[in-house]
């Protein structure tokens, strides 16, 4: 098993430039290794595509709840 960390910063500009919000979120997502090349890479894409869909709700979410 191991776990695949991923960090995303973001800044919410105004239509003056200057930055609203400023601020980042960080997924850590786990993912088998079998050590096994083909299986290793196919868990470890998963894994990263699994964190980049739950980056994208925290963003999604934390800027919806900042223009709410």
């Amino acid at each position: 098993r191991d776990d695949l960390a991923l960090v995303a910063k973001y800044d919410l500009i105004n239509e003056k430039g200057q930055a609203v919000l400023q601020d980042r979120a960080r997924v850590i997502t786990s993912y088998d290794v079998l050590n096994q090349p083909f299986s290793d890479l196919q868990s470890h894409n998963d894994a990263l595509q699994r964190g980049t869909e739950q980056l994208s709700q925290m963003i999604q979410t934390r800027i919806a709840v900042f223009l709410k």
